[in-house]
């Protein structure tokens, strides 16, 4: 029998590092560090998150209990080893509490996990319950989320996957992925949906589509949206109609709006409209402006003002210019007006093009002037920067002389209006077909 009045129980251990079980009154705990002080009716153990007090009496309940002895010494062995694994044992023990599985079985999971599957070993200490698993089942939930093609990111994200049965794995990826069309990347980032039930999930996809008037093909890309509650979402979308004063078509084109809180979308509003001088129409124009940092916004606006030379009225005009990186539209506009050799005022007319896709203009251009041979000035600088791509141009010539041959109308002789070749395969056999008519 222990006698709980006896002082050098705990004082003959002070400044020793200790392994210290205890019961909490709900589960078992352990404890580890320095013994730093010992009392009748507490010890004071200084740990890695800092000092913890505890009752004696916590710990000679289980020294009284016989029965406990050999939970005790299971308790301490699986700490050593844990702590031979670099995994905080007390994190793990504590979630675990009486579920101590064998040493040989811990050491089964542990080896699949992170040798044959390579997942890192921190996945323990954010679910500690995986110890409370058979090692087969373990397997067969791993197997089935390989043939979901579920990668092993997710299962590190998302361990508490494993304790959902098969058919209840299977029901859900199929619910999200063919029902509502969620990519398996989107999972990837979001695995956490999987914790959502179909019903609660049902009716999130039903308020966001027909209440806030977001696509399908939107939601999709934006799977985010199905993490906030419902009330949050009516909160959000009270703080971007009526506080904001925004448009329903923000939410459409921007649906992040929505991951903002209503102090962080205030602060970015006022600090467009008053450092940067554009206003609403501006963010509803290209919403995702309010995606970029207060430092990025007000150094791409000044160096559109100051290097590109561009007017205030065209940036807020065309705000879609402050999403493109710097370096890009840098690139673009040497190349439009060093290679190109088109004037500064036809970009100041057309200034979108900044924000196209270079390679795809240089692609057409170079294929129109060095392989067909057009002149620079037979070509409308506008047209070719709308993205077409160099095969939609054979196609086009092709079609063209496959329909007509050596007849070719007036209109179609692309010889002297290279610019009608400019068009999508698709659109130009429509227009092609209006002029055989």
């Amino acid at each position: 029998m222990v006698n709980k009045n006896d002082p050098s129980l705990f004082k003959e251990l002070i400044g020793k590092e200790i392994i210290m079980p205890y019961w909490d009154n709900k589960k078992y705990k352990v404890v580890k560090g320095k013994l730093i002080e010992a009392k009748e009716d507490f010890i004071n153990i200084s740990g890695k998150k800092g000092s913890i007090i505890i009752h004696t009496k916590n710990i000679i309940k289980l020294l009284e209990d016989n029965k406990s002895n050999k939970h005790l010494s299971l308790l301490i062995k699986r700490c050593e080893y844990l702590d031979s694994l670099n995994l905080d044992s007390d994190k793990v023990i504590t979630s675990l509490g009486e579920v101590l599985c064998p040493y040989t079985t811990m050491k089964e999971i542990f080896d699949y996990i992170t040798n044959e599957l390579k997942i890192n070993e921190k996945i323990f200490e954010n679910f500690p319950q995986l110890f409370s698993l058979s090692p087969d089942t373990i397997r067969t939930k791993f197997d089935l989320m390989k043939k979901l093609k579920l990668s092993k990111n997710f299962v590190y994200k998302y361990p508490q996957i494993f304790c959902l049965s098969t058919n209840t794995i299977q029901k859900k990826f199929n619910y999200l992925t063919s029902d509502i069309g969620i990519s398996n990347n989107s999972l990837e980032r979001y695995p956490a949906l999987f914790s959502l039930s179909e019903g609660y999930l049902g009716q999130k996809v039903k308020y966001i589509t027909k209440d806030l008037g977001i696509s399908m093909h939107k939601l999709k890309k934006n799977p985010q949206l199905l993490r906030l509650s419902l009330d949050s979402l009516k909160e959000k979308k009270k703080i971007v109609f009526q506080k904001l004063k925004f448009r329903s078509k923000i939410i459409e084109k921007f649906p992040q709006i929505f991951s903002f809180s209503e102090e962080t979308l205030k602060k970015k509003v006022k600090f467009i409209e008053s450092n940067l001088g554009l206003d609403k129409d501006s963010i509803e124009l290209y919403p995702s402006i309010l995606g970029l940092s207060e430092d990025k916004l007000e150094y791409r606006v000044n160096f559109l003002l100051k290097t590109i030379n561009l007017d205030h009225d065209l940036i807020r005009s065309y705000p879609s210019l402050i999403g493109s990186t710097t370096e890009k539209i840098e690139a673009t506009y040497k190349y439009v007006t060093d290679v190109m050799i088109f004037p500064k005022k036809d970009i100041e007319k057309f200034p979108i093009l900044l924000t196209c896709s270079l390679n795809r203009i240089k692609e057409c251009y170079a294929y129109l002037t060095e392989e067909l041979k057009f002149k620079r000035k037979q070509l409308d600088l506008r047209k070719i920067i709308w993205s077409i791509k160099k095969d939609d141009i054979e196609r086009n010539i092709d079609y063209l002389e496959d329909t007509f041959g050596r007849k070719m109308p007036f209109k179609l002789d692309y010889k002297s209006n290279p610019n009608i070749l400019l068009k999508k395969h698709d659109t130009f056999k429509k227009i092609v077909c209006i002029n055989k008519n």
